[in-house]
């Protein structure tokens, strides 16, 4: 029998296992309304920036307002429109499956730590997952490789037998800095051609391909 640790796969959350475009676009129109901040959001302007911090994506669109301020009231209002957010096709059964088969599962996320705590709760992942990481004071951000390290580190995983899976620049860049397999998903906030572009180790169109591929990693 190897003493190796068990190979780990660590999902993003938003545009990886849960479609949540349409609750970030309408938490953010609302959270603006109530902070009296005139902006034109949309849902086609909010999509491409989904992942980035809230100080660039409104430095991006040009939206006058202070990014702390705006993010506390965002929390505050999220989960009113929840209803809005599913998980994608076979998340569950594709966890499930790399479970039985022997991986290690966790999230990595930006959203807030107690956020992530309750959305991964609500749709049933905490009882498929490790672990869950989400936003903590004095934490880097994605692509930094530091929340990847500690989420290897706290459940005694192998880098090298580790891998990210993620829709965004973010997640391709945490896990090429961190020495990790980097798995893009087609089908979340970011165009097949941009993931192409970020070179990772495979760009999937359906969550159930990846014990499949994952076998062949690893």
């Amino acid at each position: 029998m190897s003493d190796r640790p068990a190979p780990l796969v660590v999902f993003d959350l938003d545009g990886t296992l849960v479609d949540s475009a349409d609750t970030i676009y309408q938490t953010i129109r609302e959270s603006l309304r109530r902070m009296n901040v005139e902006a034109t959001i949309t849902p086609e302007t909010i999509r491409p920036f989904i992942g980035a911090h809230f100080k660039d994506i409104f430095a991006a669109l040009r939206v006058n307002v202070d990014a702390d301020d705006f993010l506390a009231v965002y929390k505050k209002r999220y989960f009113d429109y929840i209803d809005s957010s599913s998980l994608y096709p076979d998340a569950l059964e594709t966890l499930d499956r790399l479970r039985d088969a022997g991986y290690m599962t966790a999230l990595l996320t930006t959203k807030m730590q107690s956020q992530a705590d309750r959305i991964v709760e609500l749709f049933g992942l905490d009882r498929r997952l490790d672990y869950t990481l989400g936003r903590r004071d004095g934490l880097p951000l994605k692509p930094d490789p530091a929340p990847l390290r500690l989420i290897v580190n706290e459940l005694g995983a192998d880098m090298a037998r580790t891998a990210m899976c993620g829709d965004t620049e973010y997640d391709v860049g945490c896990a090429q800095n961190a020495g990790a397999v980097a798995l893009a998903a087609s089908y979340g906030f970011r165009t097949r051609d941009e993931l192409l572009r970020l070179a990772p180790d495979r760009v999937y169109d359906r969550l159930a391909e990846l014990p499949d591929i994952l076998a062949e990693r690893f």
